[in-house]
C-alpha cells in the first residue's frame, strides 16, 4: 500500500555554479537514507557523478547546508524553499 506520492526535485542554490566536468558535491542525509543510495546510483550513469560533501541525519540540516551552497541535494516538495533552485536540466 502506497500512503503518499511526492515528487523529488534536484535543489541547489541558486549562488552554487556547478562544474559539470567534476563530480557534482552532493548533500545528503546519513548513510543509511534511500535518497543518498539511490542518488549514488544515478551519478554512476551520468558521470562524472557526485562526491558527498556532507552528511546530516535532519531535513533541516540539509536545507541549510543546500541554502548556505554547500552542494545539490534531493527534496521533496514539501520541503524545498523559495532560497532554493530546482535543477530542471539535471542530467539530462
Amino acid at each position: 500500500m502506497v500512503a503518499a506520492r511526492e515528487p523529488l526535485h534536484w535543489m541547489k542554490s541558486p549562488d552554487l555554479s556547478l562544474d559539470t566536468g567534476r563530480p557534482l558535491p552532493l548533500v545528503a542525509f546519513d548513510d543509511d537514507c534511500f535518497y543518498r543510495q539511490w542518488a549514488m546510483e544515478v551519478g554512476q550513469s551520468h558521470p562524472p557523478g557526485f562526491t558527498t560533501v556532507m552528511t546530516c541525519g535532519s531535513i533541516a540540516g540539509v536545507v541549510s547546508a543546500v541554502l548556505s551552497g554547500l552542494g545539490v541535494t534531493l527534496l521533496n516538495s514539501r520541503h524545498i524553499t523559495p532560497e532554493m533552485e530546482i535543477m530542471k536540466a539535471a542530467f539530462s
